[in-house]
């Protein structure tokens, strides 16, 4: 057995778990309907279908699962180029990510009431997509980047403003939770090279959560939660403290164990079936903290073995989530799977 202690998750990512998860992206990118709108529409002309109204991010259920499925299949291509999906994967990302597509996509969120639409985690994930994109190699990566670049310029000073302008982050386990949007952003910014972004996400960071103490583990999760609010914020500052900073911040952070994984009765329920998602969350980030602590450090090994647990629980309840589930949670298992050694 691989010794998981200090090995990346892509290295046990094999070919073919690549292509059984990126079914679900390629089978929600094609399914329109149903289709939730988070948007304000301030006219009967805003009332048009899904391809239509977002002819770049449709499909999947909503706006943001749209853009994290496309940033799917990018991963996918990369991790495994020589995939049987991959004239598929091409012919979407091309269909999907063309000039006008994206001009479209830009208008839409020039307008007025809809300038914080998917502020902060659809934002965050398009700068995930666009840092996926600058990363393949594939003859046709240069195109879709070059046709994403203006909008993920846009929204890179967007994510920005908005973090200096929000006076308390979000703490909660669900999309607007500021520390995930933060370390993606703050991870596209880095593999990109945006060092503005990456600058103002690093200050405020640290002004958000570097005085923080005794996160109460024993209350997580809430029943709806998809992420960890501890454990985000401990992902996020182990991007953002040196590794001298890092163990006694986290010392004084964690405030007991790792809860077992949760119990979830019905995993086609859309709020019941968030609690795998927080499987897939919790184990990324417990490989990202302990990637961070020092060998000898006595909670180490017991992070590792709960890292190990989440993810076997959200593996075991995937494909059993139906389309509530399906159309989002391939992206959280194909990030945890492919998890690798922190920057």
């Amino acid at each position: 057995m691989a010794d998981v202690s200090r090995c990346s998750r892509g290295s046990l990512l094999g070919e073919e778990m690549v292509s059984q998860l990126v079914q679900l992206p390629l089978e929600c990118l094609g399914k329109e309907f149903p289709w939730k709108l988070a948007e304000v529409q301030a006219g009967e002309m805003d009332a048009a279908p899904p391809r239509m109204r977002h002819p770049a991010f449709h499909g999947c259920f909503d706006w943001h699962s749209s853009v994290h499925s496309l940033w799917s299949l990018a991963r996918s291509l990369r991790l495994s180029p020589g995939l049987p999906e991959s004239a598929r994967i091409v012919e979407i990302l091309d269909e999907r990510l063309t000039r006008q597509a994206i001009a479209a996509e830009m208008d839409f969120l020039e307008q007025a009431e809809n300038r914080d639409f998917e502020s902060p985690y659809g934002w965050a994930w398009l700068l995930a997509l666009a840092a996926e994109l600058s990363s393949l190699t594939s003859p046709c990566a240069a195109t879709w980047q070059e046709a994403v670049y203006p909008l993920a310029e846009m929204l890179s000073k967007a994510i920005g403003d908005y973090f200096c302008r929000l006076s308390h982050p979000v703490r909660h386990g669900v999309h607007s939770n500021s520390a995930f949007s933060m370390a993606l952003a703050l991870d596209a910014a880095h593999t990109t090279g945006d060092a503005v972004l990456e600058e103002r996400l690093l200050s405020r960071s640290r002004d958000f959560f570097a005085p923080d103490v005794h996160c109460p583990l024993r209350y997580e999760p809430s029943g709806t939660d998809f992420l960890s609010p501890c454990l985000a914020e401990a992902d996020l500052m182990r991007r953002v403290l040196q590794r001298s900073e890092f163990g006694p911040w986290l010392a004084a952070f964690l405030d007991g164990d790792i809860p077992p994984p949760p119990r979830i009765d019905d995993p086609e329920d859309p709020i019941c079936g968030h609690l795998i998602g927080l499987c897939f969350h919790r184990t990324w980030t417990l490989w990202g903290i302990t990637s961070c602590m020092e060998e000898q450090d006595p909670r180490r090994m017991a992070f590792l073995r709960a890292a190990q647990e989440h993810e076997t629980r959200g593996m075991n309840l995937l494909f059993r989530s139906g389309y509530q589930g399906t159309h989002w949670l391939a992206t959280f298992a194909l990030y945890c799977l492919s998890w690798d050694e922190p920057r």
